[in-house]
């Protein structure tokens, strides 16, 4: 009977113990009012950002024209940079009848419109395709 108690006591002053040191919220519940920090939220953040560049548009005249490459024309009235990133592409024309490529060469496409050097052909290559590959 007397182990009986002071197992009981034991638990009681273990319980006691737990409830005392039990550890305050993490979480504050002191209410924050807009008005008392309202300055301190106010000002200016800089952002600097790179423009990712999206596949562009082919006309074709009397050369070839890679058109509304990058921002293209969206930005236009905006000063970007003229060191801004550009494109690199992978360039090939290949002859549809033969199925050979003609010319390959890399270069890098900024933004809006971008020339691309036509190859010299032959009198029966009239027929040619052009693959531009963005890496």
């Amino acid at each position: 009977m007397n182990s009986k108690i002071v197992l009981l006591c034991l638990l009681a002053l273990i319980g006691a113990i737990g409830n005392w040191a039990k550890a305050a919220p993490l979480i504050s519940n002191t209410l924050i009012t807009g008005d008392d920090d309202g300055q301190l939220l106010q000002g200016w953040v800089r952002v600097n950002a790179v423009l990712f560049h999206a596949p562009c548009n082919l006309i074709s005249h009397t050369e070839a024209i890679l058109t509304g490459c990058g921002s293209g024309g969206l930005f236009r009235g905006s000063a970007l940079l003229k060191g801004a990133a550009k494109t690199p592409v992978k360039v090939q024309f290949i002859d549809m009848r033969q199925g050979v490529v003609l010319e390959y060469f890399e270069m890098s496409l900024g933004n809006g419109n971008n020339p691309i050097p036509l190859p010299e052909l032959n009198k029966n290559q009239n027929r040619v395709g052009l693959e531009v590959s963005y890496e």
